[in-house]
């Protein structure tokens, strides 16, 4: 929202309080020195904004013990991996029993295979997991980085913007205010 012009009623109200409209500008700014904080810290909402985006620029979804997702898809993935490593073996070793060769070295070479194969399939399935999650987080942060640009840029921005108003610094030669929101 713009102030462009004024009717010359309220220029020659702001023209006649200059001084105290800077007073009233600088105590202003104490205020909003303590509403925006450092980089807007003191802004509850700012503050939400920075401790997201900060997690997000921080890669702090990527480990799996603060991305809840990430954390009960690898559990799954390594439990229904072991059963499913638990049922080949006893097949492997079921049919070692039944031909009386349990203890031989053939049954030996298939339970070694059984488990490379289960081994191989929990890596695939967790590389996966992890790969595609990374490659989610990294867009994440490149999308973040903008952000934590302008939530660094809004508070000073509004800060000066409400003290050049308010301190009468905003003034034309002309009585508009020159300051835009």
């Amino acid at each position: 929202m713009g102030f462009g012009s004024s009717s010359s009623s309220q220029t020659n109200l702001l023209n006649k309080n200059k001084p105290a409209t800077k007073l009233l500008g600088n105590q202003f700014m104490g205020l909003m020195n303590q509403w925006t904080g450092a980089g807007g810290t003191a802004n509850p909402l700012s503050t939400a904004g920075t401790g997201e985006i900060s997690k997000e620029l921080s890669s702090q979804y990527l480990d799996p013990s603060s991305n809840p997702y990430l954390a009960k898809e690898g559990n799954i993935i390594t439990s229904t991996a072991g059963e499913q490593f638990g049922r080949n073996l006893a097949a492997v070793n079921g049919a070692a029993n039944n031909a009386g060769a349990l203890l031989s070295a053939k049954n030996a070479v298939a339970q070694g295979n059984v488990e490379r194969s289960s081994n191989q399939d929990v890596t695939n399935a967790l590389t996966q997991l992890y790969g595609q999650n990374y490659q989610n987080e990294r867009a994440v942060q490149t999308a973040a980085a903008p952000k934590a640009i302008a939530q660094g840029n809004e508070s000073m921005t509004l800060a000066m913007q409400i003290a050049s108003l308010l301190a009468g610094s905003g003034m034309g030669s002309s009585g508009s205010m020159n300051v835009s929101f």
